[in-house]
Protein backbone atom coordinates (compact mmCIF):
# COMPACT_ATOMS: atom_id res chain seq x y z
CA UNK A 1 0.00 0.00 0.00
CA UNK A 2 2.85 2.26 0.55
CA UNK A 3 2.09 5.06 -1.95
CA UNK A 4 -0.80 3.62 -3.77
CA UNK A 5 -2.75 6.76 -4.68
CA UNK A 6 -0.28 9.19 -3.42
CA UNK A 7 3.30 10.12 -4.01
CA UNK A 8 5.93 8.39 -1.42
CA UNK A 9 7.64 10.73 0.67
CA UNK A 10 10.25 9.81 3.51
CA UNK A 11 12.10 6.63 4.34
CA UNK A 12 10.78 2.96 4.95
CA UNK A 13 13.10 0.94 7.06
CA UNK A 14 12.29 -2.44 7.23
CA UNK A 15 13.97 -4.46 10.29
CA UNK A 16 13.17 -8.11 11.55
CA UNK A 17 12.20 -8.51 15.07
CA UNK A 18 15.76 -10.05 15.66
CA UNK A 19 17.37 -6.93 14.45
CA UNK A 20 15.75 -4.20 15.91
CA UNK A 21 17.49 -2.53 18.55
CA UNK A 22 17.49 0.66 20.52
CA UNK A 23 18.87 3.22 17.39
CA UNK A 24 15.59 1.98 15.57
CA UNK A 25 13.37 3.23 18.39
CA UNK A 26 13.38 6.74 17.48
CA UNK A 27 10.98 6.33 14.03
CA UNK A 28 6.92 5.70 14.11
CA UNK A 29 7.18 1.84 14.12
CA UNK A 30 4.82 -0.72 12.68
CA UNK A 31 5.18 -4.49 13.68
CA UNK A 32 3.25 -7.46 12.58
CA UNK A 33 2.88 -10.66 14.50
CA UNK A 34 1.99 -12.89 17.19
CA UNK A 35 3.02 -12.72 20.53
CA UNK A 36 5.17 -15.71 20.40
CA UNK A 37 6.73 -15.09 17.29
CA UNK A 38 7.57 -11.33 17.65
CA UNK A 39 9.68 -10.40 21.11
CA UNK A 40 9.07 -6.94 20.45
CA UNK A 41 5.04 -7.25 20.74
CA UNK A 42 6.03 -9.19 24.52
CA UNK A 43 7.55 -5.76 24.82
CA UNK A 44 4.48 -3.44 24.22
CA UNK A 45 2.14 -6.03 25.05
CA UNK A 46 1.02 -3.68 28.36
CA UNK A 47 0.78 -0.58 26.30
CA UNK A 48 -1.67 -2.32 24.05
CA UNK A 49 -4.96 -1.15 24.82
CA UNK A 50 -6.22 -4.96 23.99
CA UNK A 51 -3.28 -6.70 25.26
CA UNK A 52 -2.18 -10.45 24.94
CA UNK A 53 -3.03 -12.72 27.94
CA UNK A 54 -0.01 -14.34 29.76
CA UNK A 55 0.76 -17.31 27.31
CA UNK A 56 -0.12 -15.50 23.86
CA UNK A 57 -2.90 -17.08 23.09
CA UNK A 58 -5.69 -15.29 23.01
CA UNK A 59 -6.47 -11.16 23.99
CA UNK A 60 -8.10 -9.71 27.46
CA UNK A 61 -11.16 -7.76 27.53
CA UNK A 62 -10.15 -4.16 28.74
CA UNK A 63 -12.63 -1.70 29.61
CA UNK A 64 -14.70 -0.99 26.32
CA UNK A 65 -15.12 -4.57 25.42
CA UNK A 66 -15.63 -7.79 27.13
CA UNK A 67 -14.29 -10.92 25.14
CA UNK A 68 -14.71 -14.48 25.22
CA UNK A 69 -12.12 -16.71 25.02
CA UNK A 70 -12.86 -18.34 21.82
CA UNK A 71 -13.49 -15.66 19.99
CA UNK A 72 -10.46 -13.85 22.15
CA UNK A 73 -8.20 -16.44 20.45
CA UNK A 74 -9.72 -15.99 16.54
CA UNK A 75 -9.33 -12.12 16.01
CA UNK A 76 -6.51 -10.16 14.92
CA UNK A 77 -6.05 -6.44 15.82
CA UNK A 78 -4.60 -3.35 14.55
CA UNK A 79 -3.27 -1.20 17.40
CA UNK A 80 -2.22 2.42 17.14
CA UNK A 81 -0.43 3.71 20.61
CA UNK A 82 1.89 6.39 21.65
CA UNK A 83 5.41 5.01 21.18
CA UNK A 84 6.96 4.00 24.80
CA UNK A 85 10.94 4.28 23.06
CA UNK A 86 10.51 7.96 21.66
CA UNK A 87 7.98 11.11 22.63
CA UNK A 88 5.73 12.38 19.92
CA UNK A 89 6.50 8.94 17.92
CA UNK A 90 3.59 6.21 17.39
CA UNK A 91 3.57 2.27 17.12
CA UNK A 92 1.05 0.39 14.71
CA UNK A 93 1.24 -3.22 16.24
CA UNK A 94 -0.85 -5.41 13.54
CA UNK A 95 -1.30 -8.44 15.98
CA UNK A 96 -3.03 -12.00 15.97
CA UNK A 97 -3.00 -14.81 17.85
CA UNK A 98 -1.58 -17.21 14.84
CA UNK A 99 -1.08 -17.24 11.08
CA UNK A 100 -4.81 -17.68 10.48
CA UNK A 101 -6.05 -14.65 12.04
CA UNK A 102 -2.76 -12.76 10.36
CA UNK A 103 -4.92 -13.52 7.25
CA UNK A 104 -7.53 -11.59 7.68
CA UNK A 105 -5.19 -8.80 8.41
CA UNK A 106 -3.78 -8.98 5.04
CA UNK A 107 -6.85 -9.59 3.31
CA UNK A 108 -8.57 -6.56 4.46
CA UNK A 109 -5.51 -4.70 3.82
CA UNK A 110 -5.33 -5.93 0.21
CA UNK A 111 -8.97 -4.86 -0.39
CA UNK A 112 -9.59 -1.00 -0.82
CA UNK A 113 -13.48 -1.56 -0.23
CA UNK A 114 -12.60 -3.13 3.22
CA UNK A 115 -9.93 -0.69 3.94
CA UNK A 116 -12.93 1.73 4.03
CA UNK A 117 -14.23 0.78 7.69
CA UNK A 118 -10.52 1.25 9.56
CA UNK A 119 -10.89 4.32 11.74
CA UNK A 120 -10.28 5.30 15.28
CA UNK A 121 -6.75 4.21 16.69
CA UNK A 122 -7.79 0.51 17.29
CA UNK A 123 -9.53 -1.66 14.70
CA UNK A 124 -10.80 -5.46 15.80
CA UNK A 125 -10.84 -7.90 12.81
CA UNK A 126 -12.18 -11.46 12.91
CA UNK A 127 -12.26 -14.12 10.28
CA UNK A 128 -14.94 -13.09 8.78
CA UNK A 129 -13.82 -9.27 7.95
CA UNK A 130 -16.09 -8.02 10.64
CA UNK A 131 -14.47 -5.04 11.60
CA UNK A 132 -14.87 -3.35 15.03
CA UNK A 133 -13.32 -0.03 15.75
CA UNK A 134 -12.18 1.45 19.02
CA UNK A 135 -10.98 4.82 19.92
CA UNK A 136 -8.09 4.70 23.14
CA UNK A 137 -6.01 7.63 22.56
CA UNK A 138 -7.21 11.15 23.31
CA UNK A 139 -6.51 13.40 20.89
CA UNK A 140 -8.76 16.55 22.20
CA UNK A 141 -6.10 19.09 23.86
CA UNK A 142 -6.52 19.61 27.29
CA UNK A 143 -7.64 23.69 27.44
CA UNK A 144 -6.72 25.75 30.63
CA UNK A 145 -8.23 28.27 31.71
CA UNK A 146 -6.54 31.44 31.85
CA UNK A 147 -5.99 33.23 35.56
CA UNK A 148 -8.02 36.35 36.08
CA UNK A 149 -4.90 38.46 35.87
CA UNK A 150 -4.39 36.90 32.02
CA UNK A 151 -8.38 37.60 30.78
CA UNK A 152 -8.29 41.31 32.18
CA UNK A 153 -5.31 42.08 30.37
CA UNK A 154 -6.50 40.52 26.87
CA UNK A 155 -9.72 42.12 27.01
CA UNK A 156 -8.81 45.86 28.53
CA UNK A 157 -10.35 47.17 25.73
CA UNK A 158 -13.84 45.38 25.86
CA UNK A 159 -13.66 46.20 29.90
CA UNK A 160 -12.93 49.71 29.61
CA UNK A 161 -15.60 50.39 27.17
CA UNK A 162 -18.39 48.32 29.20
CA UNK A 163 -17.62 50.54 32.06
CA UNK A 164 -18.67 53.05 30.47
CA UNK A 165 -20.81 52.36 28.48
CA UNK A 166 -22.79 50.73 31.86
CA UNK A 167 -21.82 54.47 33.28
CA UNK A 168 -23.25 56.25 31.08
CA UNK A 169 -26.87 54.30 30.99
CA UNK A 170 -26.87 54.67 34.71
CA UNK A 171 -26.37 58.51 34.16
CA UNK A 172 -28.97 58.64 31.79
CA UNK A 173 -31.20 56.25 34.15
CA UNK A 174 -30.99 58.57 37.45
CA UNK A 175 -31.46 61.70 34.52
CA UNK A 176 -34.48 60.34 33.41
CA UNK A 177 -35.59 59.92 37.11
CA UNK A 178 -35.01 63.05 38.41
CA UNK A 179 -36.91 64.61 35.56
CA UNK A 180 -39.87 62.28 35.90
CA UNK A 181 -39.93 63.51 40.06
CA UNK A 182 -39.91 67.16 38.72
CA UNK A 183 -42.72 66.40 36.46
CA UNK A 184 -44.30 65.13 38.80
CA UNK A 185 -43.57 67.98 41.29
CA UNK A 186 -44.67 70.48 38.91
CA UNK A 187 -48.02 68.95 38.50
CA UNK A 188 -48.56 68.16 42.28
CA UNK A 189 -47.99 71.91 43.00
CA UNK A 190 -50.45 73.06 40.27
CA UNK A 191 -52.95 71.00 41.88
CA UNK A 192 -52.90 72.62 44.71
Amino acid sequence: MYGNGVNPYGNLVVRRESEFSKKDSDYHIITIGSYTDNSLLRELNENLPFAYAGDGSRFVSNEQLILSEQYAGNIAMMQLIRSPFSSDRGVLAITGTGTGSLDAVETLLRKEELRAGLAKDCVMIDKELDIKTFRFINTTPERKKPALTDSISRNRQSIVFTIVATSVMLMLLIAVILILIRIRMYHKKKEE
